[in-house]
């Protein structure tokens, strides 16, 4: 189709030839947040961390073992603390990602 030239407003004519007012139901969903991270790096995260802190925890049980039997020293002892404090913190961040509740959030703090 030809347009004229100086017989109608720009903006509006080919607004409405686009189909601007149209449904938004047939919008294709847009991600809620601009830093989503795909399901993939997601589900690769999970089973990491998953592998890892099995891994993670057979260290702790035999540490704690060496321990109860007395044979353990201080370094074993403070291994022992930064260890739990880090199972615990993987732990947190497993439940994080797969319970995850951002998408009710928004991140720059309005309401949409």
């Amino acid at each position: 189709m030809v347009r004229r030239v100086g017989f109608s407003e720009p903006d509006k004519e080919a607004r409405r030839k686009r189909g601007v007012y149209k449904n938004t139901a047939n919008d294709p969903p847009k991600p809620q947040h601009e830093n989503d991270e795909p399901q993939s790096s997601r589900l690769f995260t999970l089973i990491f961390l998953s592998v890892w802190l099995i891994g993670w925890s057979t260290a702790i049980y035999f540490v704690f073992n060496v321990i109860i039997r007395g044979e353990g020293g201080v370094f074993l002892y403070v291994w022992l603390i930064a260890a739990l404090i880090g199972w615990c913190f993987v732990v947190f961040i497993l439940f994080t990602l797969i319970f995850n509740k951002s998408k009710d959030i928004d991140p720059s703090g309005g309401n949409r």
